[in-house]
């Protein structure tokens, strides 16, 4: 069995965690042992427990650069489980573009949701602009982020042109580069980790944006093309303005699996929607292609499964990012 979405450990929250439960059975006893020598009312002790263990769990919270809310401990406690799958020499990528703050955002979790119940694991195309004002969409995406891959989706996606022009279609490397920067600190504390693959937005990008992204660590570019990661499927079609049959979105995915031996399914909120509201005739489409496609003799994964795990890792990947060194080379 090979977990398609493998976390690293983090061990300062497992600690802390450990802490607060010291504290509050210490907590606990002292105020037993006042109540067998002292006549004092069983609620108060109660009050006064309860607002130890808030005053700790807050404290550490805070330390820890979570705040002094309990969402971080909700997120520590339940700890994410990873989905589970046999290897397969065919693979498919869920991409699912257009993760951004406040916008359509039930017909997002809706489409999370729907993967995370298949143990699929989805590579999640996210916006970075204000993405920090939506704690909503943030607490979604710490509690579930061993389930999920997070890409960057380029920075606000040509708001600076109003959306006319793709936003990193004719940027220079320095300009690439500084949106770049701002998107990976935006996302990285959400991620719990390094990214290491990028979306363009409207699959477009240029020279400059390129050298930005091997400059900054970007392992994988996913965009349109011939390239190994560009999306072979989509359950939308843009340019003819039409939903594209199941029939059609497997047959696609298929011929990428032929050839390559992955398959990128390219998905987005709103090809879900009829004037701007859920339609669910549409996305009763999109369920019937995850149906087929699971059908398949194949296995779901991220960009980054295929970056990090040694025996799911493509010879793409292998001869572009992970070359033997020369030591390596000599034995």
């Amino acid at each position: 069995m090979v977990p398609a979405n493998p976390k690293k450990n983090n061990m300062i929250p497992s600690f802390s965690f450990y802490l607060i439960i010291h504290l509050i059975v210490i907590g606990i006893t002292k105020m037993y042992q006042t109540v067998r020598t002292r006549a004092v009312p069983f609620l108060i002790v109660l009050a006064v427990v309860g607002m130890l263990s808030t005053a700790v769990v807050a404290t550490v919270g805070g330390a820890l650069g979570q705040g002094t809310n309990l969402a971080w401990y909700r997120d520590y406690v339940y700890e994410c489980a990873p989905p589970e799958q046999e290897y397969r020499d065919k693979k498919i990528i869920v991409r699912v573009d257009d993760i951004q703050a406040y916008w359509l955002r039930d017909i997002q979790f809706k489409i999370l949701d729907e993967l995370a119940s298949r143990g699929i694991p989805g590579m999640l195309s996210v916006i970075p602009i204000d993405i920090n004002k939506d704690k909503v969409l943030i607490d979604y995406l710490k509690k579930n982020d061993c389930k999920f891959e997070i890409a960057m989706h380029g920075w606000d996606q040509g708001k600076q042109y109003n959306y006319e022009i793709p936003e990193f279609a004719n940027l220079s490397e320095d300009q690439a580069l500084e949106k770049i920067v701002m998107g990976r600190s935006t996302l990285e504390p959400i991620a719990g980790e390094p990214l290491v693959t990028f979306v363009p937005p409207n699959n477009e990008y240029s020279e400059g944006t390129k050298n930005a992204l091997v400059k900054s660590g970007f392992y994988i570019v996913s965009s349109e093309g011939q390239g190994y990661f560009d999306w072979t499927a989509e359950t939308y079609d843009f340019l003819n303005e039409h939903l594209v049959s199941p029939e059609k979105a497997v047959a696609d995915c298929q011929a990428g699996m032929d050839k390559k031996g992955l398959c990128v399914l390219m998905v987005h909120p709103q090809d879900f929607t009829s004037r701007g509201e859920f339609d669910q005739d549409k996305y009763n489409n999109f369920i019937e292609i995850l149906d087929e496609l699971q059908k398949l003799d194949v296995m779901f994964v991220t960009a980054k499964d295929l970056v990090y795990m040694e025996e799911l890792r493509p010879s793409y990947v292998k001869e572009q990012f992970f070359s033997p060194t020369a030591d390596e080379k000599a034995k």
